[in-house]
């Protein structure tokens, strides 16, 4: 009996140097093995992870070498529904919308870098500043297993297009004047404008 104490006694001291050595050995590298290995999950829905704990995780937006981390959403003039009259989806038609590369190229993030909520904010806030948006928000959309979170950025169209013509009559002769202004033109987000007038005493 005496023996069999002695043997238990020596296991429990084995286990317990051993558990100490390897806590004192644990490092960064290790912590941030631990970390890959949380399980990928939605951030729009079930637990998600908040701005703050994705900063101190040093989270990086998107996965380096991988295309369409950072997801761009372009929603047209009027909201796409079937309950949507025809006036409003013949705009939604006829209107070009914004190029997914136009808006990435405002974009002041990149793939593989921290994720940070201040840079998403001032990026949103410079968006929403283009007269040819109506609207832009920027949130996180899934956490990955090798700590990088995937991106969405949302943007809404407006009717940038605005044509005017104009006749008139003075003194016995005609005067016309036509204008176009694009602030958006082709969906490339540059502006475009043009006019003509004419009247009795010149053409300009």
């Amino acid at each position: 009996m005496t023996s069999a104490l002695h043997l238990a006694a020596y296991c429990a001291l084995s286990l317990s140097a051993a558990a100490a050595c390897a806590s004192e050995d644990e490092d960064i590298p290790s912590a941030i093995g631990q970390m890959a290995m949380l399980p990928s999950r939605s951030l729009a829905a079930g637990e998600p992870l908040s701005d703050h704990e994705l900063q101190q995780r040093s989270a990086r937006i998107g996965r380096i070498g991988r295309i369409g981390r950072i997801v761009v959403t372009i929603e047209d003039v009027f909201e796409d529904s079937l309950s949507l009259s025809a006036p409003y989806r013949v705009v939604n038609s006829l209107h070009i919308a914004t190029h997914i590369e136009t808006i990435r190229q405002q974009l002041l993030f990149r793939e593989g870098d921290a994720f940070n909520r201040r840079v998403l904010d001032e990026t949103a806030r410079l968006l929403r500043d283009q007269r040819y948006l109506a609207d832009a928000s920027i949130e996180p959309l899934r956490y990955n297993q090798d700590n990088t979170v995937d991106v969405l950025v949302r943007v809404h169209d407006v009717w940038t297009m605005s044509p005017g013509l104009s006749f008139g009559r003075k003194g016995g002769e005609n005067s016309m004047e036509f204008e176009f202004e694009d602030t958006n033109f082709l969906g490339l987000g540059k502006t475009v404008s043009a006019s003509r007038s004419k009247n009795v005493d010149r053409s300009a």
